[in-house]
């Protein structure tokens, strides 16, 4: 790798601490205080009372302009507070604001937060260490998409001086938001038909899904030990642990004959797809259907679209889609540490609501025609939410909007020739909301950590004037030491179970 592009990565991952433009639901202060105490908060190595010439313990400032202020002293110690959250898919921020104790203010700090499950196995971690300064500098740390039940914070830090008394790191003004985030549907479908008849268990439908789901070893869907569930309207399809089995590269599954509901299935996890037919059911609908669940769950990663059927039973994309929908389909990432890096997306998005409040109405002046062009921004992250790589592509976009009876379909594209990005710079991009079809490539790619892993979890997240819409794709080394990844599964990082 050259020097300077891993100057570069090391100066980035400093800069991006992991703030996230999330759609969410609600938005709530776990330290409304914005104070420390002894009540409230654990060190381990206990408190003193604040002294400028004994002790080595932190103590908390109580009265003044300064009260609620946790300051250290040369005892390296560390200071934490644990929270319980509900499950829910969120974003959790902390920020704590830091500054050094005189005389000299270089003192060291480090300021951590983690998130547990129900079993207090950690989800995922992220710290900020550095040296303070006199100058007062906020520390803001983000876990994005988590969905733990347990997080904590964690400060720590000493002095540089070798004094007794608090001369250390000063830590003040600390708030937890916890941002519940309204899930993006990882489901796609690709076709959809139904028959709806008069009698009894006599409806049918079939489909075609893409999906996204955690394919690491350990996390895979494993047919062995999970069960599949399908749901389409009033369609309850549930097939036991040990259902499907091996055929090609992939899993099948046929009710024996004369069985009613008759159900094939087909699952292909290198491809991501998935194919159902279902016959002698009971859809318990009448066509045309404005708004039905469709709910694909794979294990314990379930996916739940709310769609609509026209008059002739059928799934219309993209106008069908009732609920947002996002899948990365393909990618490919090159990241050996030269500026022939690069990230390759294919993926589809709809959202019934996508640029509804965006003004299309006010034309362009004639000297610039590509006027249209609303907030695009895309951002990636590790397994435990760490930002990879947070890119704004709103002034290379333009975007445009058809009208076709009552309904509208946007295009974006790239409008300018060159990005002038040093790194991370957009090669390709071009959406149209009428087929879901959206395409991105980054070259000379620059990601904050390395994919260190033959099988990686990528989260992308796409925001659209202002909405956020996110998933997660697993990506498998091609071959040993190539540094070049592919949502197909290769060989040398292959599934276990395999097919």
């Amino acid at each position: 790798m050259s020097q300077i592009k891993k100057v570069l990565r090391d100066f980035a991952a400093l800069l991006i601490l992991g703030a996230v433009s999330a759609h969410v639901s609600a938005t709530e202060n776990l330290i409304p205080e914005a104070v420390f105490s002894e009540a409230s908060w654990a060190s381990d190595v206990g408190f003193q009372a604040c002294s400028g010439d004994t002790g080595v313990n932190p103590c908390i400032n109580n009265a003044g302009e300064n009260a609620g202020e946790l300051v250290l002293s040369y005892l390296n110690a560390t200071i934490s507070r644990s929270f319980a959250v509900d499950a829910s898919l969120s974003n959790v921020t902390f920020a704590v604001q830091v500054r050094g104790g005189q005389p000299n203010y270089a003192d060291a700090f480090s300021v951590q937060l983690n998130a547990f499950d129900d079993d207090d196995q950690l989800l995922q971690t992220q710290s900020v260490s550095g040296a303070a300064s006199d100058t007062e500098q906020t520390v803001n740390i983000t876990l994005a998409y988590t969905t733990a039940t347990r997080v904590e914070v964690r400060v720590s830090g000493s002095s540089a001086e070798s004094w007794a008394g608090n001369y250390g790191t000063v830590f003040s003004v600390p708030s937890l938001l916890i941002n519940n985030v309204t899930p993006t549907p990882n489901l796609w479908i690709k076709k959809l038909t139904t028959k709806v008849n008069s009698g009894i268990d006599d409806d049918s439908w079939t489909a075609q899904y893409l999906y996204n789901a955690d394919r690491r070893n350990g996390h895979n869907f494993n047919p062995a030990s999970d069960a599949l569930d399908l749901t389409l309207a009033g369609s309850n399809i549930h097939l036991p642990a040990g259902s499907l089995v091996s055929k090609g590269q992939g899993f099948v599954y046929s009710s024996a004959k004369g069985e009613v509901p008759a159900v094939k299935v087909s699952l292909l996890p290198s491809a991501q797809t998935l194919t159902v037919s279902v016959a002698g059911t009971n859809l318990g609908v009448e066509l045309p259907v404005m708004a039905e669940d469709n709910t694909v769950q794979l294990g314990d990663e379930q996916q739940n679209l709310q769609i609509a059927l026209d008059a002739k039973g059928k799934f219309l994309p993209t106008a069908s889609y009732k609920s947002p929908a996002l899948v990365v389909a393909t990618a490919s990432v090159k990241d050996s540490g030269t500026v022939k890096d690069s990230l390759a997306l294919s993926l589809n998005l709809a959202d019934p609501a996508l640029l509804s409040v965006y003004d299309f109405n006010t034309p362009c002046p004639t000297e610039n025609k590509n006027c249209k062009q609303p907030d695009v921004a895309i951002t990636l992250y590790d397994k435990n939410g760490a930002v990879l790589l947070s890119k704004d592509l709103t002034e290379l976009l333009a975007s445009t909007r058809q009208i076709a009876g009552e309904a509208a379909f946007y295009t974006m594209k790239k409008v300018v020739k060159t990005d002038p990005s040093e790194s991370n710079i957009l090669s390709a991009f071009s959406f149209a909301s009428k087929t879901g079809a959206l395409k991105i490539t980054l070259k000379n790619l620059l990601l904050n950590e390395y994919l260190d892993s033959v099988q990686s979890q990528l989260g992308v997240a796409i925001t659209i004037d202002g909405k956020t819409y996110f998933t997660s794709v697993t990506l498998f080394e091609t071959a040993e030491n190539s540094n070049s990844w592919s949502s197909k599964i290769s060989k040398f990082a292959a599934l276990e179970p395999m097919p």
